[in-house]
């Protein structure tokens, strides 16, 4: 488990951002009215040169996060995070509680929800509410902010998985000079029975966000 500064703040002029933007496979562009000063391109679409999906493990027990989807969007673009627990050999596992470190986006209402085997074998997804919090380190002092959810009992079966997703959206700059290019990693804690706490606030999971966005530095529900 290590703390790094991966996440990273580019800001690019216009042109640097078109550069960017046409090299991605670019879907939905949509540009406000020509001659306004307020003119924003939002963008979804997927830059080849983000990393997609990332694995820990520790003990038993792998951990995969990887982005659903469109891994680049404007200001309101949605970006989905799929985290999955698996548990291939040894002891089962349970989590007892999940916290989904965003890094600079905001929450979307009702879009979480995780699946799970019970010990018969039946697959069950289950909606999930998680509310912002702060959660101490485990390398040193401070806080990291994320979606909290406690008090379950998501059970992992050797051979089986638990499965999170979670979307976040891209707010729009407060400051209309805050142009260009962010982009961050992101990562969860999770409690785990026999393993305690284990916490990666920063896999090598990438999204980014072009033109005027806002990195939160909360990620209040939308």
């Amino acid at each position: 488990m290590t703390r790094s500064t991966h996440t990273r703040h580019v800001f690019a002029a216009a042109a640097t951002v078109a550069l960017l933007v046409t090299g991605m496979h670019a879907t939905g562009v949509a540009t406000a009215q020509s001659g306004s000063s307020d003119a924003v391109h939002v963008v979804t679409g997927n830059d080849p040169d983000l990393s997609r999906s990332a694995t820990v493990t520790v003990d038993n027990v792998t951990v995969t996060r990887e982005v659903l989807g469109p891994n680049v969007a404007g200001p309101g673009g949605k970006i989905t995070f799929r985290t999955t627990f698996a548990v291939s050999d040894g002891p089962a596992r349970t989590i007892t509680r999940y916290v989904d470190h965003p890094q600079g986006m905001t929450y979307v209402s009702d879009s979480a929800h995780v699946t799970y085997s019970e010990p018969g074998g039946t697959k069950v997804t289950e909606s999930l509410t998680p509310v912002p919090g702060h959660i101490p380190t485990l390398t040193g002092p401070g806080s990291l902010a994320g979606m909290l959810v406690s008090d379950i009992e998501w059970p992992i079966p050797t051979g089986s998985t638990v499965i999170v997703d979670i979307s976040y959206r891209w707010l729009d700059a407060l400051n209309p000079s805050f142009e260009g290019y962010v982009g961050v990693r992101t990562g969860v804690t999770a409690d785990i029975s026999g393993l305690g706490t284990q916490q990666w606030p920063h896999m090598s999971v990438e999204a980014s966000c072009v033109n005027a966005c806002h990195p939160q530095m909360f990620p209040f529900a939308s």
